[in-house]
């Protein structure tokens, strides 16, 4: 694609190449053992006694590398010029939980009944967490003293699989859990607003565009499925559709979603690119010439979400 894009003389720039490039080459993650050995339970309680004496989150102060398969190197390239930068040094240095109360969660050491019930599925999951390294253990209370909480687990079937999901509880019990000591509108200090778009965000935005075709291209089959049999085993996602389709039929517009493999997914690919050049506006109406698509103006107000991040 790259040899392509430098013999077309189409209008694209320099930095758009170069990050092709780098995407070209570059790994997010790897299966690879990491450069530097397992740390022990002992170093894992040294870094937090270091950390808990500098009264900062670790990437403020002592930035001590996480274990981790990222090649964090190459999020920061890519990241460069981004505004939130500080995201590469959580990748690197941990995600501060963002506790701010005075007091220390008060939390009983016992795990719920669900998880107690289904021991050896608790057994098997930490055993798989143990062996990847994303947990260490068993461990004695005094290990990361003072400052240890222990959060109690509980587990949750999982759909079409007879496996339970281990949930480690934050809110439990109410009024002096992990959760009560996190505050909801800031984080490390700044302010922040978060909103997800709700149903009738998403049928508001449909109803828009009535008389028209939407198509979905999905690498997903299951949603592909889902989509376009506008049935689903999930209770919530069956009144979701039922509610999509009326709004389809009294809109009158046809949704209809095709399974295309993520490689071959190129009209999504050049959409998710519009701005950084004209080359993928032109390479997009080249492609999508046989549907006659039409551009549709859509409110900003549908997408709050990105207008708060």
């Amino acid at each position: 694609m790259l040899s392509d894009l430098r013999t077309s003389g189409m209008d694209f720039d320099s930095s758009a190449v170069k990050l092709l490039n780098e995407l070209s080459v570059c790994t997010f993650v790897t299966d690879s053992p990491a450069d530097r050995p397992t740390p022990s339970v002992a170093d894992f309680a040294s870094w937090h006694a270091r950390v808990r004496q500098s009264g900062v989150p670790n990437f403020k102060s002592e930035r001590i590398p996480v274990p981790t398969k990222l090649h964090v190197s190459a999020w920061r390239g890519l990241l460069d010029g981004f505004h939130d930068t500080v995201l590469c040094d959580f990748l690197e240095f941990g995600f501060p939980v963002n506790y701010e109360s005075s007091a220390q969660p008060r939390v009983p050491r016992t795990n719920h009944p669900s998880a107690l019930q289904y021991s050896s599925h608790v057994d098997r999951f930490i055993s798989t967490e143990l062996s990847h390294g994303a947990t260490i253990g068993p461990l004695s209370p005094a290990t990361f003293s003072p400052g240890l909480v222990c959060n109690p687990l509980q587990t949750v079937p999982k759909k079409a699989s007879p496996d339970r999901r281990i949930v480690v509880d934050f809110s439990y019990p109410p009024g002096s859990s992990v959760n009560d000591g996190i505050p909801t509108g800031t984080y490390l200090g700044q302010p922040h607003r978060l909103r997800y778009p709700s149903m009738d965000d998403f049928i508001a935005l449909v109803v828009n565009w009535a008389g028209s075709r939407i198509v979905v291209m999905c690498d997903n089959e299951a949603s592909v499925t889902v989509l376009n049999s506008g049935r689903s085993r999930s209770p919530f996602l069956q009144t979701c559709l039922r509610n999509l389709w009326l709004c389809a039929a009294v809109g009158q517009f046809e949704l209809r979603a095709i399974h295309i493999p993520g490689l071959e997914n190129r009209l999504a690919d050049h959409l998710s690119r519009w701005t950084s050049s004209n080359y993928h506006q032109n390479e997009f109406l080249r492609l999508s010439a046989h549907m006659h698509v039409c551009e549709v103006e859509v409110s900003l107000q549908h997408f709050d979400l990105l207008t708060q991040l």
